[in-house]
C-alpha cells in the first residue's frame, strides 16, 4: 500500500541528497495529487511544510499546471469537482467526510490520482443529477467499482449507519451498564 501525506503519495524509500545551500538532506520520490512526481524533502514534507507541488495555491497557479481545461477559474466542470472531492474525503484527515472514506480505508487507485485518467475512464456525467457511486460501498475508488448514479440509485446502495435494537428495560440497563454509565435511571416495570 502506499503511503499518502496530504496530496503526496511517497513512491520512493528515503534517501539523502545534496543540497547546494549545504548538508544532505533526507529526501522522497512523491507524486502530488495534481500528478507531478518530484523529490520532496522528508523534514518539509513530515513537518507540512510543503502540502503540494504548488498547485493548490490558487486558480491562476492550477491553470497554469493542469491541462485538461476542467478548472478554469469561473468553468469548473461538474467532473473536476466530483474528482476532487473524492481524492479529499479519502486522502485528507482535515476534510469533513474523511471519517467515513479514507479513515475506513476507502481509497482511490492511483491511476485515478491525476484527474485526466479519472475522466478518460468515467466520461462526462450523462446529466447534471447523476454523482459518482461505488457499486461496493467497502470497495476503493476505482473503474471496476465506480459508475454515475442518479440519487435514487445511490440511495439504493448505502452502507446502514445505526443498527437499532430492541431490549426489554432489564436488558436495556445492563446494556448501559456494560457501556460505561454507572447510574441509568431504572424504567418502572409494568405488571
Amino acid at each position: 500500500m502506499l503511503n499518502v501525506i496530504g496530496s503526496w503519495t511517497i513512491l520512493s524509500e528515503p534517501y539523502f541528497r545534496e543540497m547546494a545551500s549545504g548538508p544532505h538532506i533526507k529526501h522522497v520520490l512523491a507524486r502530488c495529487i495534481c500528478g507531478k512526481e518530484k523529490p520532496v524533502s522528508l523534514p518539509n514534507l513530515l513537518s507540512g511544510k510543503t502540502r503540494s507541488c504548488g498547485c493548490d495555491r490558487g486558480i491562476r497557479t492550477t491553470q497554469r499546471k493542469t491541462r485538461h481545461g476542467d478548472a478554469r477559474k469561473g468553468a469548473v466542470t461538474r467532473e473536476y469537482t466530483c474528482w476532487q472531492a473524492m481524492v479529499k474525503r479519502c486522502t485528507k484527515p482535515k476534510y469533513a467526510q474523511y471519517e467515513d472514506y479514507g479513515g475506513r480505508g476507502i481509497t482511490v487507485c492511483e491511476r485515478w490520482m491525476k484527474y485526466e485518467n479519472f475522466l478518460e475512464d468515467m466520461g462526462r456525467k450523462p446529466t447534471p443529477k447523476h454523482s459518482l457511486d461505488r457499486s461496493d460501498n467497502e470497495g476503493n475508488y476505482e473503474p471496476s467499482n465506480c459508475t454515475w448514479s442518479l440519487p435514487k440509485e445511490q440511495r439504493m446502495n448505502q452502507r446502514k449507519r445505526a443498527r437499532i435494537e430492541k431490549f426489554t428495560d432489564d436488558e436495556l440497563i445492563a446494556e448501559l451498564h456494560k457501556r460505561g454509565y454507572k447510574n441509568p435511571l431504572r424504567v418502572p416495570q409494568h405488571h
